[in-house]
């Protein structure tokens, strides 16, 4: 049995452009090779492995999270031996105990545009136009050193069932 592979494209055996539709035909192949009931018992990390990386690939946000993660890795110049190692920031890959739970919230590095987004609008620091996109106003600075702003709002989400129709009490 092969070591875990340390990115998710890998334990798929597909490429970072992969469809979803080659994502679900890598996960449906390696499962029917590694599934337990099939390969054994000896065969469960593995698949736990392949189960894992497709759930994360597979969930759009999980998998937009995780290319930017591999992005920031492959673009960071270790400045130590220690660099080289997992920073317990992000993706935690061992051999023992193989996990892809991103782990590291989002940093906060344009506080003066950060925050509820009433708030935002409120301070003139942000605008909602009438298709829902917003827009920050940073300044020269802010926009010249670059990061992340964080900004918190309500959002309905319908039910995709009944599409919102029903509602509780309702039978």
């Amino acid at each position: 049995m092969r070591a875990p592979a340390h990115d998710l494209y890998e334990v798929l055996g597909v490429s970072p452009a992969a469809t979803t539709a080659e994502l679900r035909r890598a996960y449906r192949r390696l499962a029917l090779q590694y599934h337990p009931d099939r390969a054994g018992p000896q065969s469960a990390p593995r698949f736990a492995q392949i189960a894992e990386a497709y759930r994360m690939l597979a969930d759009p946000t999980a998998r937009t999270a995780y290319d930017a993660h591999r992005f920031e890795r492959a673009h960071r110049q270790p400045q130590s031996a220690d660099d080289l190692r997992d920073d317990g920031r992000g993706w935690s890959f061992s051999s023992s105990n193989w996990s892809a739970s991103f782990r590291r919230g989002i940093i906060d590095l344009l506080s003066r545009v950060s925050g509820p987004l009433e708030t935002l609008v409120a301070a003139g620091v942000a605008a909602v136009d009438g298709d829902g996109i917003v827009e920050l106003r940073l300044s020269a600075t802010e926009a010249a050193s670059g990061g992340t702003a964080v900004v918190t709002m309500s959002l309905a989400v319908p039910c995709p069932t009944c599409g919102g129709i029903a509602r509780r009490g309702d039978v």
